[in-house]
């Protein structure tokens, strides 16, 4: 979960394009992922990867079960909507996250 949410943070990614990201479009090679299609104007869009992100999904590689970046637990697809885990952070951390499209943020709550 955690790494689902620093993806998301990092790359601007919206939810759904985050979670159903396949290991296919990830180019470690090249420093790239790319994302098919984009839903405003449907064309694939790439996006290169900072040393951090590159780490993450590096880290992430190890895991694999599926085809997937982040896989459901029974390995049957991707990760379901994980509206709940965030639930969860915003209440232990004091956080609200908000995945806007263009920048998702973080609000510490007063």
């Amino acid at each position: 979960m955690a790494d689902y949410l620093l993806l998301l943070v990092f790359t601007g990614l919206r939810r759904q394009e985050a979670v159903q990201l396949r290991w296919k479009h990830v180019d470690f090679q090249d420093r790239t992922l790319t994302v098919l299609p984009d839903p405003k104007n449907h064309e694939p869009h790439t996006l290169p990867l900072s040393d951090f992100v590159l780490a993450l999904l590096t880290h992430r590689q190890g895991l694999v079960v599926n085809g997937y970046v982040f896989p459901r637990k029974d390995d049957t697809g991707y990760l379901t909507e994980p509206k709940s885990q965030i639930a969860n952070v915003i209440a232990v951390s004091n956080t609200v996250f908000h995945p806007a499209r263009s920048a998702p943020h973080l609000r510490h709550r007063r």
